[in-house]
């Protein structure tokens, strides 16, 4: 086992486009098909509506949000946090991944990447996400 396993594997590459890995991650594309899509979000300028309506008709994913004070949410998930300003973090079954550098050296299933309060300032929402039904969306 390499001793880096255990690090960060999102990184953003701007101030502002954290939700392009997140998203990423979560839709199971890459940066570049992300970009295609939505090259706003390079900038930060996707709203939550727009991840939510990119994840459903690009990706057909079924979509899910969750107020952030509720404990009860599926994964894999993208959570919107709030430290000095919003910012997308992603979590599955093996933990947080905050694609910032500050986060770059952390463990995904550390502890305090779960304390939304203390490491985050609270989470203001979460979007989950899985695969449609069969005929779910295909206007059957």
């Amino acid at each position: 086992m390499d001793r880096f396993d255990n690090f960060q594997s999102l990184r953003q590459e701007g101030e502002r486009d954290c939700g392009v890995p997140v998203f990423g991650k979560l839709a199971g594309a890459s940066r570049e098909v992300v970009l295609r899509d939505l090259p706003e979000a390079t900038e930060g300028k996707v709203t939550v509506a727009q991840w939510e309506d990119w994840l459903r008709n690009k990706k057909n994913l079924e979509v899910v949000r969750h107020d952030g004070r509720d404990e009860h949410y599926d994964i894999p998930c993208a959570h919107l946090v709030q430290r000095h300003s919003p910012h997308w973090i992603y979590e599955d079954e093996n933990g947080v991944l905050d694609p910032s550098l500050p986060f770059a050296c952390m463990s995904p299933n550390d502890r305090s990447m779960r304390e939304w309060e203390s490491t985050y300032g609270g989470r203001i929402l979460t979007i989950s996400v899985r695969p449609r039904s069969i005929g779910e969306g295909d206007g059957s």
